[in-house]
């Protein structure tokens, strides 16, 4: 007796105790391991697949450089690189929803220049495998430089309806801020907002648009510009103007030795055009009628009223009917003027009456017949009267 109970009190029954407890816990917990198994696979058999199969996702991941920033300019990198994971189902899941890693590019021990780099995955867990496509990527390393650039509004004035003028074109933006390697920014000679106009237009047109870096030749400079959009909008009002005016109608092409009376049913009009060009129109304006072959008499012929001055687009009346009356300015010999018959006539009468005394007298006294040439058709009809008299 004494024996056991020193037995019971050894340490080696202690030992043999634990040993006996810790495989009864074992298949205790065994057994109901497999019950909770056996219960999941009855109840919710694809919960059991998803944590214990394997699966493969794709996601795109921003590219992240590790380089001093504020020193060095990059350029030549994706922003985005596509990484394929693949490991367990429910962890590959996880992994891509939350996103939690970076893919990295490390240039911190890099010179100035162009170099190939080896993309690496920092964050993901050790249970999962990875591809990063592209695996590689060729960058460009460079000085970094910062100016400030006033923006300019770029549009193709062409583009305007017919009368329209642009106003001066606001920016939402008045400067930017480029930053780009030093060899690039040095080019820089103007940031531009550029807006397309529509065809014929005739209305204020406002747009987002994208800016660019150009150099002194017009063309796009490699640079990062701060902001990179502007909302930009171009006045677009009529530039015409209108003014009333009188029409006075001169001879063109006028033969010598005749007179020329015009008027037609035309006194006044309208004249359409540029602002400036209606400013500067005067209070009349001048039409052209053609009389080049007109014969001594009356004539009526249909003019087209037809603007002359620059900016001048219309007239409210395209046409007038005008009268012109042709008379004779020269005098004959005898003293009569061409085309007058009333006088022709007169001085016949005369002589018939007072027969060869009138003949007589105008033999005697030749100043007297010039005087009369020179005083025109009354004066010779006078004179003509006054032999008939004496007779």
């Amino acid at each position: 007796m004494k024996k056991f109970n020193r037995f019971l009190n050894s340490t080696l029954f202690y030992r043999l105790s634990a040993l006996v407890l810790a495989i009864f816990l074992v298949i205790y917990v065994t057994g109901s391991t497999g019950n909770d198994t056996r219960l999941a696979r009855q109840d919710n058999p694809s919960r059991v697949s998803s944590l214990t199969s394997t699966k493969t996702k794709t996601v795109s991941m921003p590219l992240q450089l590790n380089i001093n920033s504020n020193k060095y300019f990059v350029t030549g990198y994706p922003e985005r690189v596509k990484v394929k994971i693949t490991g367990p189902a429910a962890l590959v899941t996880a992994t891509t929803n939350t996103q939690n890693f970076s893919i990295n590019a490390d240039l911190s021990k890099l010179s100035m220049g162009k170099h190939k780099v080896m993309l690496k995955a920092d964050g993901l867990n050790k249970e999962l495998t990875y591809q990063i496509e592209p695996k590689t990527i060729n960058v460009t390393i460079a000085h970094r430089e910062t100016i400030t650039m006033p923006v300019h509004v770029k549009y193709d004035a062409n583009s305007l309806a017919s009368g329209y003028q642009v106003g001066t074109p606001t920016t939402s933006v008045n400067s930017v801020t480029v930053t780009g390697a030093t060899s690039e920014v040095e080019q820089v000679a103007q940031v531009v907002a550029p807006i397309n106009l529509t065809k014929n237009s005739t209305s204020t047109l406002t747009a987002t648009v994208q800016l660019e870096a150009q150099d002194a030749n017009g063309h796009t400079v490699n640079v990062v510009m701060t902001p990179s959009t502007a909302s930009v909008t171009v006045p677009i009002t009529s530039n015409e103007s209108s003014k009333k005016v009188k029409v006075n109608y001169e001879p063109k092409n006028a033969e010598d030795g005749k007179s020329y009376s015009i008027t037609g049913d035309v006194d006044s009009l309208t004249a359409y055009g540029t602002k400036s060009a209606i400013s500067k129109l005067k209070s009349s304006i001048v039409a052209n009628v053609d009389v080049s072959g007109l014969p001594v008499g009356t004539t009526k012929q249909q003019v087209n009223l037809t603007p002359s001055a620059s900016g001048i687009r219309s007239y409210s009346e395209t046409t007038a009917n005008v009268t012109i009356k042709v008379t004779s300015s020269n005098a004959d010999s005898n003293g009569v003027q061409h085309g007058d018959s009333s006088t022709s006539s007169s001085d016949e009468s005369s002589s018939e009456a007072a027969g060869s005394s009138e003949t007589s007298s105008s033999s005697d006294d030749t100043n007297t017949t010039a005087s009369s040439s020179e005083t025109g058709s009354s004066s010779t009809s006078a004179s003509s009267s006054s032999a008939a008299g004496s007779n």
